[in-house]
C-alpha cells in the first residue's frame, strides 16, 4: 500500500512531542472551571485549558460510499499460530501514536503469561512509511494494557494490568519502569487499570477492577489507588465500597451528567452470582452505585461496555457486549435507561445457531460519518481445543438509522470469519473515516483500512479520558465522551469522532474536562480536521 500519511499533515497533527501546533488567534475561546476540588493535597484549580485546531485534510476525490480492505498481515503485523498454545481470551490492543510522529501505531499484550513454549511477550508495532515494525519488548502483562499519563508529562503512558511494571512513554520510547505501591496479591486479580485524575490534585489515580477466577468475594474487590506522578499510588480502602463488587471484565470512565465528575460504569461477568454491572459515582463524599436508580445494574455475563448518545437526546447510551445476547441500554427522559435490544435490532447473535455465543467487542463508531452512532460488533468461540473443532463467527458493522440497525459489513468491505475479541475504531490514515483493528485468537489482527474519504463531513475532538464533549453543526447537536477504552480487551487515544453529514462548518464546541475545566468556542470552524484540548 502507498503510505496514506503525507509527512507535513503528519507533523501538524502530532498530538503531543516536540512539534506542537498553537492555537490559531482568530479562534475566540471561553475556558475556565466548573468548580475548585478538595483533596487530600489541599485546593488544587486547574488552570484553564487550551486547544490546538488541526488543519483542514480536503477530500479531493470523494468515493461515492465507505469501504474497507483488510491489510493486517499485509501490512507486517506477525501471525499467531494455531500451534496448541492456550488461546480463552487472546490479544488485548492498544493503539496510540506511541513515537510521537503523528501516525497511529499498536501495542498487542496476550492474555495470560507466557508458557515456556510459546513466549508471547507484549509487543509494539511501529507504523513506519507503509508497514507496521515489530518490537518485542522485555515485560509481560497478566491481564489488559490501557492508556494514562502516568508521571505527568503530558505523554500517554501504558499500563499494564496483572504486572508491577508500567512502559514510561520517554519521547516517543517506551522505558519499562517500576510501578509501586499496589500489593503484589492484588495482581492476579486486577483485570484491568482504568485510569482518571479521580480527585483533581494533578496526578493519575487508577480504578483497579478486579476478577478472581474461582469467583472468591473476599479476593474479588475492586479498588481505587490515588497517584503521586512518580510511577507510586497508594490504595484508599476508604475511596471504594470494596466489598459490593463483582467480576469485572470491563469499565469505562465518562462524564455522564457534564458536570467535570466522571462516573465509571463496570461490566461484570457472572453477574447472576458475583454481583451485576456497577455504575459507581464520587458526586457525593461518599462513592455510591447509581447503576439501580438508572436500571443500568444488569446481572449477566458481561464483557465490555462503550457509551454514546445514540438517540440523540445529550445522555449516554450504553451497548454490553455479553455471552448469549448484547444490550443495548437508551436514556428515557426521566434519566433512567430502558433495553431496545430486540426493537433496535442490535444484537447480532440473535438466531444463530452456535453452541457458544459469546460478544466481545463492541463499539460504537459513525462509520460512514451521517452523525448517526453505528456499531461494530465482534463475536467469538473459546477456540480452547488444540486441533479441535473451530466454529467460526462473523464481524458485524451495524448501520443505524435512528431507529434500529441494518447488517452492512461484508458489502463494506468488514468480511471475515474467525473467533475475535477486541475492536478499536480510529482513523489510522488520516482521511477522515473510521478504520478497525479487531484481535483474533490466531492469524494476524485484522486491520480494516478505508478506501477513501467520501462527500461526508466530520470533526474529531482529542481531550482528556471521560471529556464530556458537545458540538452543534447547522441545526444538529451531537454530545460524546473522549474515551481511552474501547470496549472488551482494547483502549485506543482518546478522540471522539462526530459525523457532520452535508454540514461544513462546526457552529459550536463545548469541552468539560475532568475537574471541571471547559474549553468552549462559539466561533465557526471548518470541517474535516481534528481539535486536541489539553488541560
Amino acid at each position: 500500500m502507498d503510505s496514506a500519511f503525507p509527512v507535513v499533515l503528519t507533523v501538524l497533527l502530532c498530538s503531543c512531542g516536540p512539534t506542537k501546533t498553537a492555537e490559531p488567534a482568530d479562534l475566540p475561546t471561553d475556558s475556565g472551571t466548573r468548580d475548585e476540588a478538595e483533596t487530600d493535597s489541599g485546593t488544587f484549580t486547574p488552570e484553564g485549558p487550551r486547544a490546538e485546531l488541526g488543519p483542514t485534510r480536503p477530500c479531493v476525490a470523494p468515493l461515492e460510499s465507505v469501504h474497507w480492505t483488510e491489510m493486517g498481515a499485509a501490512s507486517g503485523l506477525p501471525v499467531r499460530p494455531d500451534d496448541g498454545r492456550p488461546t480463552e481470551e487472546a490479544t488485548y490492543l492498544v493503539v496510540d501514536d506511541f513515537d510521537l510522529d503523528g501516525d497511529l501505531d499498536l501495542l498487542t499484550s496476550v492474555f495470560g503469561l507466557s508458557e515456556p513454549g510459546f513466549p508471547e511477550p507484549v509487543t509494539v508495532h511501529t507504523w513506519v512509511e507503509d508497514h507496521f515494525e515489530t518490537t518485542p519488548l522485555d515485560v509481560e502483562a497478566l491481564w489488559q494494557p490501557t492508556l494514562g499519563d502516568v508521571d505527568g508529562d503530558g505523554d500517554r503512558d501504558v499500563i499494564l494490568a496483572g504486572s508491577d511494571s508500567w512502559l514510561d512513554n520517554d519521547d516517543g520510547v517506551l522505558v519499562k519502569s517500576t510501578l509501586e505501591g499496589i500489593d503484589a496479591e492484588r495482581w492476579p486479580f486486577t483485570r484491568m487499570f482504568a485510569p482518571i485524575d479521580l480527585n483533581h490534585d494533578g496526578h493519575l489515580d487508577l480504578y483497579g477492577a478486579t476478577t478472581h477466577p474461582d469467583g472468591d468475594a473476599d479476593a474479588m474487590q475492586d479498588y481505587i489507588a490515588w497517584g503521586q506522578s512518580d510511577g507510586r499510588f497508594e490504595i484508599d480502602p476508604n475511596a471504594h465500597p470494596s466489598t459490593d463488587g463483582g467480576m469485572a471484565f470491563d469499565a469505562q470512565w465518562l462524564d455522564w451528567a457534564g458536570d467535570g465528575q466522571p462516573e465509571i460504569y463496570v461490566a461484570n461477568d457472572q453477574g447472576y452470582s458475583h454481583g451485576a454491572n456497577k455504575l459507581w459515582s464520587w458526586d457525593d463524599p461518599a462513592p455510591y452505585n447509581q447503576a439501580p436508580a438508572v436500571h443500568a445494574d444488569l446481572a449477566h455475563d458481561a464483557m465490555g461496555v462503550d457509551a454514546a448518545d445514540w438517540n440523540g437526546d445529550g445522555q449516554p447510551d450504553l451497548y454490553l457486549s455479553a455471552n448469549v445476547a448484547n444490550v443495548l441500554l437508551v436514556s428515557q427522559p426521566d434519566g433512567t435507561l430502558v433495553d431496545m435490544t430486540m426493537v433496535s435490532k442490535a444484537n447480532p447473535m440473535l438466531g444463530l445457531s452456535s453452541p457458544i455465543l459469546m460478544g466481545w467487542g463492541g463499539v460504537f463508531a459513525d462509520h460512514n460519518n451521517d452523525g448517526q452512532p453505528d456499531l461494530m460488533v465482534t463475536l467469538g468461540d473459546w477456540w480452547t481445543e488444540p486441533g479441535g473443532p473451530r466454529p467460526e463467527m462473523n464481524l458485524h458493522l451495524l448501520q443505524s438509522n435512528g431507529d434500529q440497525f441494518d447488517d452492512v459489513g461484508e458489502a463494506l468491505g468488514i468480511d471475515a470469519q474467525g473467533s475475535f475479541r477486541g475492536v478499536v475504531a480510529r482513523d489510522f490514515n488520516h482521511d477522515g473515516v473510521l478504520d478497525f483493528m479487531v484481535s483474533t485468537v490466531f492469524g494476524a489482527p485484522l486491520w480494516f483500512v478505508s478506501d477513501g474519504c467520501t462527500a461526508e463531513h466530520w470533526v474529531e475532538i482529542q481531550a482528556p479520558d471521560s471529556s464530556h464533549i458537545t458540538i452543534t453543526a447547522g441545526d444538529t447537536t451531537q454530545v460524546g465522551w473522549a474515551s481511552t477504552s474501547s470496549g472488551f480487551g482494547a483502549a485506543a487515544i482518546p478522540v471522539a469522532h462526530f459525523g457532520l453529514g452535508d454540514n461544513d462548518t462546526i457552529d459550536h464546541v463545548e469541552v468539560v474536562l475532568p475537574g471541571g475545566a471547559v474549553w468552549r468556542t462559539d466561533a465557526p470552524l471548518e470541517s474535516r480536521r481534528r481539535i486536541i484540548v489539553r488541560p
